[in-house]
């Protein structure tokens, strides 16, 4: 009985200390970065409301587009890109999060690469898990920007031990910390909680290497769950009349070369042109490569807050005009 009610009060001690480790990291997290804020307050936001006319979904390049799109019917525009977009999956995740809470648009711009149609959506790898994928993309989200003692308070952490396990070793293992966040936070990043808008900034000019020509060199592929979870976003689209345009945001010219030389582009057309087929009212295409000078982007693809502004106003806003001639959409 005395060894229960030792071991009892052991467990206790040690929640009530996590619990303070996680609030005290969570003070930290006040002054959070960039990538930080934005995952936490845009689903706080969609959750209170926000029925936007366009809704752009992509990953931390598409982040930094501006929602002026400068059209003659300038609708209501938010962009709900986030950092850390790997894959078509969580897109796709918190568009849905988007629809628990809000009319459906009337066009989603899928602004993302190529290159997130060839990853897969788990973020834990397991033989044998019986966790959904939306609870190990939340938990994978909260091992990176919530505090400890939120993980600690759901639910779900205690139903599945070998999940626990994971998530409590991706916190520890985690290369941007809260701590580290502090520590790195650059001065001007710019974050726009009302059209979900938000830059980078650093101050030394990017220059090419080799990774990027391996990174541009990379064949066009899709994976079960890239293609899987794509197709639910167009089911989706289809069931409430939202148009999906898919757009290849600017990426920098030099990129654009090795892709060119590479020939990456038509088996992505290819792919595209198919479910085009299969969706004919739902899905509009705009993959025309874009190129753009260097001292647009502060590495090689995220664009700086001025450059996000011309690529809205120059090259994603008409592309929307010419898709709402086409289908005589409006916004009134």
């Amino acid at each position: 009985m005395r060894s229960r009610i030792k071991y009892g009060v052991v467990f206790v001690a040690a929640l009530i200390f996590f619990h303070i480790i996680g609030y005290a990291l969570r003070t930290i997290s006040e002054n959070r970065t960039l990538e930080t804020r934005v995952y936490r307050d845009k689903l706080q936001k969609i959750e209170k409301g926000i029925d936007a006319d366009v809704i752009i979904l992509g990953d931390s390049r598409s982040l930094g587009i501006s929602t002026d799109l400068d059209i003659s019917q300038q609708p209501e525009v938010y962009n709900l890109s986030a950092p850390g977009m790997a894959g078509t999956y969580p897109m796709v995740y918190i568009y849905e999060k988007y629809l628990d809470s809000n009319t459906a648009p009337k066009v989603v711009v899928f602004s993302a690469d190529l290159s997130h149609f060839k990853n897969e959506r788990a973020v834990f790898k397991s033989e044998k898990n019986e966790v959904s994928y939306p609870t190990m993309y939340d938990l994978f989200y909260a091992s990176r920007y919530y505090s400890l003692s939120d993980i600690l308070s759901d639910h779900i952490f205690w139903a599945d031990p070998v999940l626990a396990v994971k998530i409590l070793y991706k916190k520890a293992s985690l290369k941007g910390s809260y701590i580290h966040f502090k520590r790195a936070i650059p001065e001007g990043q710019f974050y726009d909680d009302e059209h979900g808008v938000g830059f980078f900034r650093k101050d030394r000019r990017w220059e090419w290497t080799d990774r990027n020509t391996e990174e541009g060199s990379k064949q066009f592929a899709v994976s079960p769950s890239g293609d899987k979870d794509f197709t639910r976003l167009l089911e989706s689209a289809k069931a409430t009349d939202t148009k999906v345009l898919v757009w290849l945001p600017p990426l920098p010219s030099k990129f654009m070369e090795v892709r060119d030389k590479a020939d990456v582009y038509t088996e992505y057309e290819a792919y595209l042109s198919e479910l085009q087929r299969l969706y004919p009212g739902t899905l509009r295409v705009s993959t025309e490569p874009i190129s753009v000078p260097d001292d647009w982007l502060i590495d090689w693809q995220h664009y700086n807050r001025w450059a996000g502004e011309r690529v809205s106003k120059e090259f994603l806003g008409p592309v929307i005009q010419e898709f709402l001639n086409e289908v005589e959409g409006s916004f009134n």
